[in-house]
């Protein structure tokens, strides 16, 4: 009750941020231990609501794309080494579930969960969410570990690096901007973009492979012929 009435005098005539802080504040830290009650500071109040909303300029956008896709690649460079030299000493191959269950699906299926569902869920999940709930240690703390359970939740070690950079790099967009559909956009781009490659990579693997298939038809087309010759030319020897 002390805390309550604090917090209302404290806070008079903005009724919307009192209602915030009392549904994010952490309570079990902040009232009183052994009688001693510990003092709500307005600092404490705003770490443990939603960021401020900010907008972001064009320039922002594209430094954002830009970094993103930087971060991307070199996660995925260094994930991919791990991963190989995991593989090559352990002797078989690693992969993630989250993967798996992608791989397992249909074409259409995969691209929608994994370029417009997964990052709506994810972004609320990982940014909004936990960030919101742990902005109370400190916004470094809680972009810190959103992306480490952002690179956790991946399931492998290819994944991990370039997941938790994006943690790292989505965490910052979303407390300094407030806004959470921005990653979600973010999000989807680059997943898009990857997706799409993937997707590239594999019709190119596809038509070198039936390249190959045709030109071994035609080799083995025209041994069978040089066969079929000699033995003509035996016959008529023999004749």
């Amino acid at each position: 009750k002390e805390f309550l009435r604090d917090l209302e005098e404290r806070y008079k005539g903005n009724q919307i941020r009192i209602e915030r802080a009392k549904k994010n504040l952490p309570f079990g830290s902040l009232l009183s231990i052994d009688d001693t009650t510990v003092p709500v500071t307005e600092d404490a109040v705003a770490t443990t609501a939603a960021p401020e909303k900010h907008k972001m300029k064009p320039g922002h956008w594209i430094v954002a794309l830009l970094m993103s896709f930087g971060v991307l690649y070199a996660g995925n460079s260094i994930g991919t080494f791990l991963s190989t030299l995991i593989d090559t000493l352990r002797g078989k191959e690693t992969s993630g579930i989250v993967a798996d269950a992608l791989a397992m699906s249909s074409p259409l299926f995969s691209f929608i969960a994994a370029v417009i569902i997964a990052p709506i869920l994810e972004e609320l999940i990982f940014r909004s969410f936990i960030i919101n709930r742990t902005r109370a240690y400190g916004e470094k703390t809680a972009v810190l570990f959103s992306a480490l359970l952002f690179g956790l939740y991946h399931g492998n070690i290819q994944q991990f690096f370039y997941a938790f950079g994006l943690g790292l790099l989505f965490g910052f967009i979303y407390v300094r901007t407030g806004k959470v559909r921005y990653t979600v956009f973010l999000h989807m781009v680059i997943l898009r973009r990857s997706r799409l490659m993937q997707m590239l990579r594999v019709q190119l693997l596809i038509s070198a492979a039936v390249r190959s298939i045709g030109r071994l038809q035609n080799l083995c087309m025209a041994q069978i012929l040089r066969l079929e010759q000699v033995t003509q030319n035996s016959m008529r020897i023999l004749i």
